[in-house]
């Protein structure tokens, strides 16, 4: 019985430190459930459609209509976009800077405001030319 001494005082170690991580897990938590800072709606600039609901608890997701989905989740990094991210729900009609060609899939009336805005912008650029 002797020789099971030292791993008796081993596993003792063991189980005292493992209690005091679960003390100071336990303790964080409930300070951070009662004391601690409120997230906003989108702490981290996602933009995925799940984002979008509001923080408080309601029946179903969203109040009133669902949103309307243009772009597809992981539109990040868009070359012109004056964030890095664009959430799902940001119309390409408000984009303009950042939108590509292939960001419309034969949508032809979003074609045709692309192309409207880049005559627009062309123009812009040749009067500064000038």
């Amino acid at each position: 019985m002797q020789k099971w001494v030292t791993v008796n005082v081993l596993v003792t170690w063991a189980a005292i430190v493992a209690s005091l991580a679960q003390v100071a897990f336990l303790f964080n938590f409930f300070y951070s459930i009662f004391k601690g800072k409120r997230a906003t709606q989108n702490p981290w600039e996602a933009n995925t459609l799940e984002w979008t609901t509001p923080v408080e608890h309601l029946h179903g997701n969203w109040p009133g209509e669902i949103p309307t989905v243009y772009r597809w989740p992981y539109d990040y990094s868009k070359p012109g976009a004056e964030e890095d991210f664009i959430p799902q729900t940001v119309p390409f009609s408000q984009t303009m800077s950042s939108n590509v060609p292939h960001d419309f899939d034969g949508n032809t009336e979003a074609e045709r405001i692309q192309e409207e805005w880049m005559a627009k912008q062309e123009k812009a650029e040749r009067e500064k030319v000038d």
